[in-house]
């Protein structure tokens, strides 16, 4: 699966080395993954659990946009999962104000 990762983030890279396109979908849950390892102090949660946490947050946002079916959240809930990635960051919750 490393392998196969690191092929494919090479391709988009090497179709978009100006990062001016497609490139940007290597970003996918990095906006919400770097908030979540300031929040915790990068020591609580390593860098790719806090994007898979951001790719969630991304998903349940494109789903709230209306650009994202509901059923692709459920599937990427699952593969994250299946891979013991974490769904929500509780340190973060516990430092929200509701």
């Amino acid at each position: 699966m490393l392998e196969h990762s690191c092929q494919a983030k090479a391709d988009v890279v090497s179709q978009d080395v100006k990062e001016a396109g497609i490139r940007a979908i290597l970003n996918y849950g990095h906006t919400v993954g770097h908030a979540v390892e300031s929040l915790t102090g990068y020591s609580e949660i390593n860098h790719g659990e806090a994007v898979a946490i951001g790719m969630v947050a991304a998903g349940e946002i494109a789903v709230d946009m209306g650009l994202w079916p509901k059923s692709a959240t459920v599937r990427q809930h699952q593969l994250l999962e299946k891979l013991s990635c974490p769904l929500v960051c509780r340190p973060a919750l516990e430092l929200m104000i509701f």
